[in-house]
């Protein structure tokens, strides 16, 4: 039975310390707190100071306080310390100084802050509860939808409408849910604050989100099922811990998806999630399976910094603007089989642990494998096993510079419309460009000591081809065509040694700049150290006159006499 008796006790209580003190913890690190501090303009600058000026990692930051921060390095991010890092714990989770709902009976509690066994020694059921909880939210009054620290055995208000003729948010920060809450078939009309609790399972199945929500901080210990779910405003999830599957199956997302600092210990399911503005994937974690196929973002897609320790699969997902991988680690398969990107792409840092598909991309803006600076190691991609990008179109610039390839690299059949640059690359393994079609490359003092990379078939209407200054680099042109390609250092007696040309067209190269190489012997057939190839005769001769013919269209009467 409730009474018209108000003076609930319990945010006054240790226990409610100890809970309020737990939820922030679990809301607010010293990552969360650059995140969000007023002080800083550029949140990843200020992360990337902090992790420069003390011996902290960016996923270190996921579990440390911004006080500790400061106390090993008291001029680290110096913005932080005008900001007292409990001011901005307060302004995630507020609270009133007493509860505004009635006690019940003779008890010092309401109904949402007694525990299970005082509710059943109160003749209190779960249903009760409910009821009692629905009434609230569909109150005129503010305090009334203020459900914060409250503890639910479980909470079912499945294929009910939680709406009331004012706007004013549910707020359930800092609440615990031994069991499940479920919301599966519901529509939610008002604002949702869970930000900094603890619940065992949530099932959001077909649930209908129409306002902004935020899970920031929220600890789901088993499963998360948001399958087919509807947000029609904002959705963070930030800093929320998934220990069971989590389920975000073909759900839409009509503004914000955020999903920074996100931990997933199970497998993670993001198939068919539609996204209508940005998504943000900022130093996720995802230890078990995750799969985004089929996923479709309008705005930007980001995952910065995102950890993966099981196969990622990104078949056939489709990005409408830009996608970010900036210092991203895969420790397993990444799938990204029909990619689409319309927008920019980038791998700065990315490392690559396992093997790594890229068949049949297509990426529409300028690709990056290196950050802007071309020269920094650490900021360029690593892929440690093999990689394919076979049947892949890149239709403006793409830089692999400084890429370190350990696997074999198959970039067959690709389609590169735009700049294709290799400036420093490493090929460790076989390299194979076969029938690979090109704008304009320059492969520049790539180093590939344990194989040639093989360019036959390929159209190459213009670059640079030139060697790396403390070794040679095989490159096979069979049945290439190309353009005006200048290959260095032109003045090297054995620089033909080093390209196998067979068959191969020549239009619009420039034999005269090439003329000291040449001068050595005319021969164009050797390659490597061996001197006498096995082609036939009538094949040299084939080989030969594409070389006569090419020198011709260029006016270079010497070089189509010697040939």
């Amino acid at each position: 039975t409730l009474t018209d008796m108000t003076g609930c006790t319990y945010f006054s209580s240790e226990e409610w310390a100890e809970q309020v003190a737990d939820a922030r913890e679990r809301t607010l690190n010293a990552k969360m707190g650059i995140w969000i501090s007023k002080e800083i303009i550029d949140s990843e600058q200020a992360l990337s100071d902090v992790v420069a000026e003390t011996n902290y990692g960016r996923q270190d930051l996921s579990s440390v306080e911004i006080s500790d921060v400061l106390a090993k390095d008291p001029d680290a991010v110096i913005t932080l310390s005008r900001e007292d890092p409990m001011e901005i714990k307060r302004s995630l989770i507020s609270f009133p100084e007493e509860c505004p709902h009635n006690t019940v009976g003779e008890t010092e509690r309401c109904i949402f802050h007694m525990s299970t066994a005082d509710r059943r020694e109160n003749g209190l059921s779960a249903d009760d509860v409910r009821d009692a909880f629905i009434k609230k939210v569909e109150s005129d009054s503010k305090t009334d939808k203020i459900f914060i620290g409250a503890r639910f055995e479980t909470l079912e208000l499945e294929q009910h409408q939680l709406s009331a003729e004012n706007n004013y948010p549910i707020r359930m920060e800092a609440c615990k849910i031994e069991d499940t809450l479920s919301l599966e078939r519901a529509i939610v009309e008002q604002p949702l604050f869970v930000t900094g609790s603890e619940i065992e399972s949530i099932n959001c199945r077909d649930a209908e989100f129409r306002k902004d929500i935020e899970f920031n901080g929220v600890s789901f210990e088993r499963v998360a099922d948001f399958t087919y779910a509807d947000f029609g405003d904002d959705a963070e999830f930030w800093n929320t811990s998934f220990g069971g599957e989590a389920s975000f199956y073909a759900a839409t997302f009509s503004s914000y998806a955020e999903f920074r600092d996100a931990y997933f210990q199970d497998t993670a399911q993001f198939k068919y999630m539609r996204i209508d503005r940005d998504v943000e994937f900022w130093d996720a974690n995802f230890e078990a399976e995750v799969s985004f196929e089929s996923m479709v973002v309008d705005g930007a897609t980001e995952f910065r910094h995102a950890e993966f320790g099981a196969e990622a699969i990104f078949k056939e997902m489709s990005a409408r603007k830009s996608i970010e991988f900036d210092t991203a680690k895969f420790e397993a398969p990444a799938n990204f089989y029909r990619l689409t990107v319309n927008g920019n792409a980038n791998f700065w840092g990315t490392d690559f642990e396992d093997t790594a598909t890229f068949e049949a991309t297509h990426f529409y803006g300028y690709t990056e494998f290196n950050r802007g600076t071309r020269s920094d190691e650490d900021g360029c991609a690593h892929f440690r096993d093999d990689v394919t990008f076979q049947y892949s179109t890149f239709e403006k610039d793409v830089e692999f510079w400084c890429v370190t390839f350990e696997g074999t690299a198959d970039f067959r059949n690709t389609v590169f419309r735009g700049t294709t640059e290799f400036h420093n690359a490493v090929f460790n393994s076989e390299a194979t460009f076969a029938e690979a079609t090109h704008k304009e490359v320059y492969f520049e003092a790539v180093e590939a000591p344990n194989a040639q990379i093989n360019l036959s078939g390929n159209s190459l209407p213009q670059g640079v081809i030139s060697q790396p200054e403390s070794s040679y680099t095989t490159y096979d042109l069979s049945e290439a065509y190309v353009g005006d390609v200048s290959l260095k250092p032109q003045d090297d007696p054995d620089l033909f040694k080093h390209f196998k040309f067979y068959r191969t067209d020549f239009n619009g190269f420039d034999f005269p700049d090439h003329r000291r190489a040449l001068n050595n012997n005319w021969s164009i057939h050797y390659f490597g150290e061996e001197r006498n190839p096995e082609e036939a005769p009538s094949e040299l001769e084939t080989t030969y006159l594409k070389a006569k013919n090419g020198a011709s269209e260029v006016s270079d009467t010497t070089a189509a006499s010697e040939f």
